[in-house]
Parts: structure tokens; sequence; C-alpha cells
């Protein structure tokens, strides 16, 4: 679609001698609705005050930008669509703001961006030229991509999200872990965080009232100086520990030396977390999580997760008899790359997800399993292929779940629902409706969801690696929430929430983040 050329007014202000004289200009055709437009001195970045939109559709008003005098000066042009923006906004709503600045994100994409031929004089600018065209040399586009790129170095927009009600409350431990990469909320409400610490166990503990993070060692493991301990699963029931805390009865902990690893497991007996006997030589070098389920008949433990931390190379389940006995293996899926999640469906059919998305399945009178999904690793392609290249995330209600999300990365979000032996997987609508173009599945570089959690009032969070906070309405609504100060740039590792109405959200490196989940209305 082509459009008709605009013609703006450049009002040339020229400080040195008082003169008001004025060009006109006229500004190349674009195929969308919108443009952006930012004069600014040669030379520096654009400031955020310099930037605006310029509506191209027919019979909007006219602008009247303005070049400044004081040497020379240069200026963008760039398309802007409204299909790469939010369902809550759309480009005249946008707001500039420095890069730096809290909850600045950058500028959408941008299409046949312009600059002028070369930096000039404000009372006779250069024409604007397109950045990548095709009939000048290489290295003059690239002189033009470079001075594009500096001229937008320090202006994002200031992205659109819903404030919590009770604002964000953020704590750092006083300890330094890495990360908190797994959470669990507790019947009394307490919050119990697994830390990524070297050479020790340790979990957060952050009580009901909300006051300072305690933190509590966990097991005698014996961890080598210098290696990673990693608290991933935080299961079973719940113990009173020493200190009066509400705590998981059962830990799992991967201890990574570098070209070696480990996974230990352990669970609370006579007043301490004890590692189990014989876990080790289950194979599992890296458990994702523990799940009690009925195998063979019998209520068991079932531990999941790879071989190896480091080139997985086998999927591993491992079980034993809650009432105790030894630890072995009820699945290996060689040339897989973890098992991320097992479900017990209503009916006893047992679903095993692997990292790459491929669904097993064990009937509650079989022994062997069998694939119901291929993902589209190599070749073909079904429901769960694509772009869902490691399930990062899942929740649901286990047990006896039917149904779950996962959230992976690229943009990729399944509802999984269990029914009688067999699934359903299905795409939520309108989640592009809370993303912006260079965040969704299409896009060159999506986000990933890090992190997801369903929390009591049935909504569903989503953290990407971006520290983008979405939030699904049970209604299905999808919507940006703001995330707290000090969060830009830090990735979410988990997520975690209260029937009081508690979101309690941890990052990388380690901030631990609070509020309700409710939004103002």
């Amino acid at each position: 679609m082509t459009r008709p050329l605009a013609v703006l007014v450049l009002a040339s202000i020229l400080a040195a001698c008082g003169d008001d004289d004025s060009v006109s200009f006229t500004l190349p055709e674009l195929d969308t609705p919108f443009a952006l437009l930012g004069t600014t001195s040669a030379g520096r970045p654009l400031r955020p005050s310099a930037l605006q939109v310029v509506d191209l559709r027919p019979g909007a008003a006219p602008v009247s930008p303005t070049f400044t005098a004081g040497g020379d000066v240069d200026a963008v042009w760039a398309g802007l669509d409204t299909v790469d923006f939010p369902s809550t906004l759309g480009p005249p709503e946008l707001s500039f703001v420095r890069s730096g600045e809290r909850g600045a994100r950058a500028l959408p994409p941008l299409y046949t961006p312009h600059v002028l031929r070369v930096p000039s004089p404000p009372d006779a600018p250069e024409p604007l030229v397109p950045v990548d065209a095709g009939d000048v040399s290489l290295a003059v586009r690239e002189e033009r991509r470079a001075r594009l790129d500096a001229l937008l170095s320090d202006v994002g927009i200031d992205e659109p999200c819903r404030p919590p009600r009770t604002g964000w409350t953020v704590d750092t431990p006083r300890i330094s872990p890495e990360a908190a990469v797994t959470a669990r909320a507790m019947s009394d409400g307490t919050t119990v965080l697994g830390f990524v610490s070297t050479a020790t166990v340790v979990l957060g503990v952050l009580s009901v009232d909300d006051q300072a993070l305690a933190v509590i060692g966990a097991g005698n493991l014996r961890i080598d100086n210098g290696a990673r301990a990693t608290v991933r699963a935080l299961d079973g029931a719940e113990i009173t520990h020493p200190s009066g805390a509400r705590l998981p009865a059962a830990l799992s902990v991967n201890i990574d030396a570098g070209f070696t690893s480990e996974a230990q497991l352990l669970m609370w007996r006579d007043g301490r977390w004890r590692a189990e006997p014989d876990f080790v030589q289950a194979g599992l070098r890296n458990v994702r999580g523990l799940r009690e389920v009925v195998i063979e008949g019998e209520r068991s433990w079932c531990a999941f997760g790879a071989s190896r931390a480091l080139a997985q190379s086998a999927a591993i389940i491992a079980c034993r008899a809650l009432a105790g006995g030894p630890w072995t293996q009820v699945a290996v899926f060689d040339g897989r790359f973890g098992i991320t999640e097992l479900i017990e469906g209503a009916d006893g059919t047992l679903w095993a997800i692997d990292l790459g998305g491929t669904i097993h399945r064990r009937a509650r009178t079989a022994t062997q399993w069998s694939i119901v999904s291929e993902t589209a690793v190599n070749a073909g392609c079904d429901t769960l292929c694509a772009t869902l290249g490691e399930i990062t995330s899942s929740e649901g209600a286990f047990g006896t779940a039917d149904g779950f999300w996962v959230a992976g990365n690229s943009a990729q979000l399944l509802r999984l629902d269990f029914v009688a032996g067999s699934f359903t997987a299905g795409v939520p609508a309108g989640i592009d409706d809370a993303l912006f173009g260079d965040e969704r599945p299409s896009a060159v570089a999506p986000v990933d969801f890090v992190a997801a959690h369903e929390s009591p009032d049935g909504a569903l969070w989503l953290a990407t690696e971006r520290g983008v906070l979405l939030r699904r309405d049970p209604s299905g609504t999808f919507e940006r929430i703001c995330r707290p100060d000090g969060f830009a740039g830090v990735e979410v590792a988990a997520l975690a929430s209260h029937p009081d109405g508690r979101l309690i959200m941890s990052g990388r490196p380690v901030l631990i983040a609070r509020t309700s989940w409710t939004t103002e209305r």
C-alpha cells in the first residue's frame, strides 16, 4: 500500500542570530499507518522529548517538528504498525523515556527507517534516505545503520502495565546465594524458597507477616568447596522445623562441581533432613522435581530429571514406595533431554513430559511407557512442536490433575488437558494481545517464559527472561503487570502465591519481591 507524500514544515530556529526561517521538507513514503520522527544535533543521541509519533492516516492533523540551530543536525524517520503493539496500547499513546529509566523497554519494531543522507545544517537539511537502501555500497549502509543505532541508543518507551493493588516490597537476603529457583507456599502462609548457593544447602523462609527473610540450613550433605548446590524441588507433607517454621518434608539438591554432578534427595526423619539411601544409584544427576503418585499399584515417591546436568543424554524417572525400600528406575528415555514434569491423571494414567516437549504415557495397569506426542526436534510437526524447544515451567493441581499449563521458550504457552487416558493441547487465545510484536513467537527473538504459576484465584502468571510479568485472568484476558523497582533487567526465577492474595517473586540475582496479586480496576 502506497501512502501520499507527507510535507512537514521544519521550523529552523537559528538561535545564534535570532532569525525564524522555515524550509519545506518532504518526508519519504511509508507503508505504515504511523511513523516515528525525531531530530537532534549531529553526533548526539535523541532525547525522549525529541521523539514524536506521526499519524499518516488520511485526514490526520499535520505536525510541525523543529530543528534547533547550533551545528549540523540529524533525524530519524521510520514506520510504526499497530500490529506490533499490545491491544491496550497504540502508537499514539506511546510515552518515550530514557532507556535506563525504571519501566523502560526497547522501541517497537521500526519499518523502513531513514536518516539524513549526511548530517547537515538545520536551514538546509539533506534529504532523508533509507538506512538499508539497495542502491548504495555496503560501507554506506553500515554507516547509516551505525548512525541510526547511535541516534536511538538512549531512548525507549514507558512500558504499559497495570500496578498491583498494594505495590511491591523488595528484599535482598543477607547471605549471597546466586538465585532462588523454586518457591512453595505453605499452609500457614510461609513462603519457602530453594536457593542456589556455594558449598552449602540453604532455604529461604518468608513469614506470613512479611518480616525479613530468614535463612535455614538444610541437611548435612558433604559438598566440596566451590561446588554449587541447587535446591530444586520442595515437596512432600509439611513439617515443623525447630525454628518453628512450616517447611516441606522432601527436598532435592543438585550438586554441580563443574565437570561432575550429582543429585541427592533429602527426607525429613527424626527431626532433620536426611539423605535418601541409594538414591544416587538411581542414576539421576539433575533432579527437576518430585511427585507422589501411584505406580505399579503402590503409592510412591518419584523423582524425575536427567542422567547428567551437562550433556543430558537420558531422561530418567526413579521411584520408591512411600513405606520405604530401594530407589529403582521406572523409565529411562535414551537420547532425551530430561523429564521436566510428571503428572498423574484422575484415572491413574501417568504422563511424563521431557525437555523437548515430547509426552510419554503409562496406563495405570501398564508397565511400559509409550510416546503419544513427539515434538519436531529434527523433523515433522504436531500439536506440541515448532517453538517449544524447552519446557521451562508448569503448574497444575497435581495428584489427580486433569490439566495444566506449559510455558516454554519462544513465547510458547500451551494448555494440556488429560482426560480418560488421552490429552488435548491448545494455545490460549489472547496472549498476543499482551505482547509487543518483538516478543511474540513470530519474532526474530521472541521472549522466553522462565517462570509460570497458577494462583488460588485461577489466574495464570508468566514471567519472561526480559523481566516482563503477565497475568491471565480466569476469564482469559491477558495483561502486563508492573514490575517492582529494582527488577529492571532481573530475570524472574520463581513465583509463588497464597490464598490470602500475596504474590511472591524471586529474581536472579537474588531479589525477593512480594505484593497482592489482585490488581486495581
